[in-house]
């Protein structure tokens, strides 16, 4: 054989095991469909097709039960080698009582009477049951199939009907398709058999069953049965046919008996019908109170009733509502002027026109309606059908609040009560609350409760914050008072302290000037130490002798014992400067002013006297 054919060649070009079976049907493919980079070469792919084969048949006959398979298809598609359908039969077969469901499905195919092989019903049911039970979804269609056609196998709907059932539940929509079949066919049974004797439901059904099968002529054969015994489902078909001409002389008259008598029984689509002949004027004299009659009452049934591509009957008598509303309106009517702002805004199944109803708000509360006021302060403070306007929107919430409509009333409270485009006001807010709940509102009851409890927590708060206040200030006014009578106090000994010191001051300065300006001879430092001891006393409550002692230690050298003294009147000096600041400035102001004015009229003397 060529080069090119050998295994290792091969092994190192694809990098793949050339004894696995399975990687040389891939390598196979691959030549086959010029795949996975390779070549299309047809002579390569026949060669390790016929490698796969041989390996598949050894693996077979060792028993491996995927060989057989793979083997069985092998034969019956004539891959690596002539196709050869017995064989494939054959090993299938293995498979099969190997247990591998595959086979078992392709072994009841074969036992069908396919590939020369005889025809055997209960081999074939056999082994479709056996991979049923597998859960092989095909099998189960088959065996539900044997079942019902009782091939193989006694026949048995009710197992036909669970093994389509089965097969239905794994999403098989033959399955599904079957199953309905099946279940209808097995209604139509047992309705025919009812119907037979009499029964108008089962009459009804079976008419239903033959419409749906288009044969018409025994479908109108027992609608008529039916209609007859009173069934109102089958008079309205009846009359439709009849109106309409299915496969029936057409009679109108005989149309409208059957309608109008199931109608009479609460048939809803009848009595829509009813209604539109009476609107149209089609079959009846045109009259528009008993077609509102009519679609009235087929609005009031439990569902809706619909007529081929029509609207049910309350749109239609919400529409005609709509433009009854629309009519009075137009002519002034305030109470329709707000209705039909609230149809075209708020209520549901009627056309959305928020525009239209901002203008029918605006009318009715020109001419004197709260609730539209209250409508059309919404909207413009929602952006509702109209430009957002906080003015316009507070305008019309106040006026209509004003005119006593409760739910203006409550949100103008709200407003009030969260500060919200007006200043926070509890009180107003309280009043409106209150106003709307008169009038029954029990959100308003529950709104204004919740603000009094907040109003009066705020003013017992406020209460004990004034009381605080006032304590505060009651016991600042008396410390107040208590620090005036203690200057008080202090001041009535200062004014003899003071005096006695201006004495001394006014001593000193004569003796001083006596010593400079005459030759009188005064013991300076006696005099001296008298003077600091009498300003040392005085300076615990007067800073004046302190001063004064300092004038002492500038024409005086004072010995260690009165240094002291100075310092004690100093610092006692100080410390009432700091205690009492402005009645001992004051004080201390007026002290050295009758020294200086002393020491001025000494020096006037004493130029009048030595000059």
């Amino acid at each position: 054989m060529d080069n090119r054919l050998s295994d290792q060649s091969e092994h190192v070009s694809t990098n793949m095991d050339p004894k696995d079976p399975q990687e040389q049907c891939t390598l196979a493919e691959a030549y086959k469909y010029g795949t996975n980079g390779l070549e299309k070469d047809e002579e390569k792919a026949q060669y390790w097709f016929g490698k796969a084969l041989k390996q598949y048949q050894q693996l077979a006959e060792n028993g491996e039960v995927s060989a057989m398979f793979e083997l069985a298809q092998f034969y019956q598609y004539g891959i690596g080698t002539k196709q050869d359908l017995k064989k494939a039969a054959q090993w299938y077969r293995k498979a099969a009582e190997a247990g591998d469901v595959e086979s078992q499905c392709q072994t009841g195919w074969v036992y069908e009477g396919h590939w020369g092989v005889e025809r055997d019903d209960k081999k074939s049911f056999y082994w479709y049951r056996k991979a049923a039970e597998q859960f092989h979804n095909e099998a189960m269609i088959k065996v539900a199939r044997c079942y019902y056609e009782g091939n193989g196998v006694a026949q048995d709907i009710d197992k036909a009907e669970y093994w389509f059932k089965e097969s239905a539940d794994f999403g098989n929509e033959v399955a599904k398709t079957e199953l309905w079949r099946l279940r209808e066919q097995r209604e139509y049974e047992n309705n025919l058999k009812k119907a037979e004797t009499g029964d108008p439901e089962a009459q009804y059904q079976l008419a239903h069953y033959y419409a749906l099968m288009r044969d018409h002529d025994l479908a109108n054969l027992w609608y008529r049965k039916a209609a007859e015994q009173g069934h109102a489902n089958a008079q309205l078909e009846l009359g439709q046919r009849l109106y309409v001409g299915i496969n029936i002389q057409k009679d109108l008259p005989e149309a409208l008996s059957w309608i109008e008598k199931a109608a009479a029984q609460g048939q809803d689509s009848a009595q829509y019908m009813m209604g539109e002949f009476y609107e149209q004027g089609t079959i009846v004299e045109r009259d528009k109170e008993k077609a509102r009659e009519w679609y009235e009452k087929a609005a009031n049934n439990p569902t809706d009733a619909i007529l081929n591509d029509k609207g049910s009957a309350k749109d239609k008598l919400l529409q005609w509502k709509l433009d009854d509303l629309r009519e009075e309106a137009e002519k002034g009517d305030v109470s329709s002027q707000l209705k039909l702002g609230l149809a075209l805004r708020h209520e549901r199944g009627y056309p959305r026109d928020k525009e239209e109803a901002v203008l029918w708000y605006q009318k009715a509360a020109e001419n004197g309606s709260a609730a539209a006021g209250y409508e059309l302060a919404t909207c413009y403070l929602q952006a509702d059908g109209v430009d957002y306007d906080e003015d316009k929107g507070l305008k019309w919430l106040k006026w209509a609040a004003e005119a006593k409509d409760p739910s203006a009333q409550l949100d103008l409270g709200r407003l009030y009560a969260q500060g919200k485009l007006v200043e926070h006001d509890p009180e107003q807010a309280l009043y409106w609350f209150e106003q709307s709940a008169d009038a029954g509102i029990p959100e308003a009851e529950e709104q204004a409760a919740l603000l009094r409890a907040q109003i009066e927590e705020q003013q017992k708060a406020l209460a004990k914050k004034q009381a605080e206040e006032e304590e505060a200030a009651r016991k600042a006014e008396e410390a107040k008072r208590e620090k005036e009578a203690e200057a008080e106090r202090l001041l009535k000994p200062d004014i003899i302290m003071e005096i006695y010191t201006i004495l001394a001051g006014v001593l000193f300065i004569l003796c001083i000037s006596l010593h400079h300006w005459t030759e009188f001879n005064i013991d300076r430092g006696l005099f001296t130490k008298a003077f600091l001891l009498f300003v040392g006393a005085v300076g615990s409550v007067a800073t004046g002798g302190a001063l004064f002692g300092m004038l002492g230690l500038v024409y005086e050298k004072l010995d260690i014992l009165s240094f002291p003294l100075l310092l004690a009147g100093l610092g006692t000096g100080f410390f009432t400067v700091f205690k009492y600041k402005n009645l001992a400035l004051y004080r201390n102001v007026r002290i050295v002013a009758a020294v200086i004015i002393i020491w001025m009229i000494v020096r006037s003397i004493r130029k009048k006297m030595f000059y």
